[in-house]
């Protein structure tokens, strides 16, 4: 579907939007999104690392060395004796020369290393970096929720917008009409100049209303644009009406609190368990380890011979820490305050979702309470300003009766409006406190 769309986008400048379509565009295109996933995409690569340790550490090495010059040992090697005339023996031989080594060396090692035994702390931190990737999978999904939230406000502030220059265009209308009958009025004198100044000037300052009416509705659209990451070119229509949902209305009214379902409290909850397993692991550094390597090597020369030749080892090690300068004992301890921090943290985020909860609650019926009042009393308004200027009409009320009742009518009609508009946040705030977003 949003394929869909946005070749539809490609193909013309016009883009007829829904609230939902405006959810899932901006749920794909959005540059924020895209950071977040790729920061889920870190985390489970830190996992995967954090998984190696339990594989065989294998290695290869492959050298060459020459050197310029080899040093020798020189040597005096016997042939024989020869006894001279007077019984001595004179050593006959030739000089030897051993060198220590070759100008050409060569040198292949294939190494096998492997931690077996620590105390659980591998099988820890690997448990780490999994609850760490499920909190950025939840801070990822929390993104997505809040971006949705920021487009359906965006989306909705945009209608009340457009209703707006709608209202007040027919404001414009209405006060024409009643600037042309004062004109009739005048000409036939039952109307006064100062009547008929004053009906002028209160059509002509409303046309400055409405071209900042329809300001504010194009300001609005160009942020809409900017969180979906559509281009500028892309003109929008939007399609959905500004309605009262009642029964969306009711089921936020009828919910119940679950501060451990909100994603800024199971976020708290997952580091405070990665706490829990980092204080295990530094409670561990102290203790030995156990661990096996396996070398193979071949080389040349081999010794004093200048032949390949190999040999293999295979060592087992115990690894004991005896003193690290206390280093492992201030590290569980910066990590236990840490914890007592965060468990005073989680208290004070459970208590302040609950108050946030309620006040969001009171405030959505409230704001039903205000919107039901400003409907009576728009009726009320409406019902005066009809009579009163059929009254103006007829010459039986004066300009300043119509000039009231109209005031009040017009004001009444945006006060509505904005009650309407206030219930719609009001609900998306209460919606948000239940999911922990802000």
């Amino acid at each position: 579907m949003v394929a869909l769309i946005l070749l539809i986008i490609s193909i013309s400048d016009t883009l007829y939007l829904t609230q939902k379509g405006a959810v899932e565009i901006g749920l794909q295109n959005s540059p924020l999104l895209l950071a977040s996933k790729a920061q889920v995409k870190a985390a489970e690569s830190q996992k995967l690392q954090a998984r190696s340790v339990f594989l065989p550490q294998v290695k290869l090495d492959a050298s060459y060395r020459r050197v310029s010059i080899v040093q020798e040992m020189k040597s005096f090697q016997l042939d024989s004796l020869v006894r001279t005339p007077s019984g001595a023996f004179i050593p006959i031989g030739h000089s030897v020369s051993i060198p220590f080594g070759q100008k050409d060396n060569y040198n292949i090692n294939l190494g096998i290393s492997q931690v077996v035994f620590t105390w659980g702390t591998l099988l820890r931190t690997y448990k780490i970096a999994a609850l760490n990737l499920y909190d950025k999978i939840l801070s990822d999904s929390a993104s997505s929720e809040n971006l949705a939230f920021q487009i359906k406000q965006l989306y909705s502030y945009a209608l009340v917008m457009r209703e707006f220059v709608n209202l007040s265009k027919k404001v414009d209308e209405e006060l024409l009409e009643h600037y042309e009958t004062t004109k009739r009025k005048y000409s036939v004198g039952t109307a006064t100049e100062v009547e008929l100044l004053q009906a002028e000037a209160k059509y002509k300052n409303n046309k400055v209303q409405v071209m900042d009416a329809e300001r504010s509705y194009r300001d609005v659209l160009d942020m809409l644009r900017l969180v979906m990451g559509l281009s500028d070119s892309v003109e929008i229509v939007l399609v959905d009406s500004l309605t009262i949902d009642t029964a969306y209305f009711n089921t936020l009214l009828g919910s119940e609190l679950n501060v451990d379902s909100r994603y800024d409290l199971r976020s708290l909850a997952l580091k405070e368990k990665i706490l829990n397993l980092t204080m295990k692991n530094y409670s561990a550094t102290n203790l030995p380890s156990v661990f096996y390597s396996f070398n193979y090597l071949m080389q040349k020369p081999f010794g004093f011979e200048n032949i390949w030749k190999d040999y293999w080892a295979f060592t087992v090690g115990l690894s004991f820490p005896i003193f690290d300068g206390l280093k492992g004992n201030y590290q569980m301890q910066e990590v236990y305050y840490q914890k007592k921090a965060l468990s005073y943290t989680i208290a004070y985020q459970k208590n302040a979702a609950v108050l946030e909860f309620e006040k969001a609650k009171r405030n959505l019926k409230i704001a039903l309470e205000k919107y039901e009042a400003q409907k009576e009393n728009l009726r009320v308004a409406e019902a005066l300003y009809n009579t009163v200027k059929t009254q103006y009409e007829r010459g039986l009320a004066t300009q300043l009766d119509f000039v009231d009742a109209e005031t009040n009518y017009f004001s009444q009609r945006t006060l509505l409006l904005q009650s309407l508009a206030d219930c719609i946040f009001k609900a998306m705030d209460l919606e948000k406190t239940l999911k922990g977003i802000k």
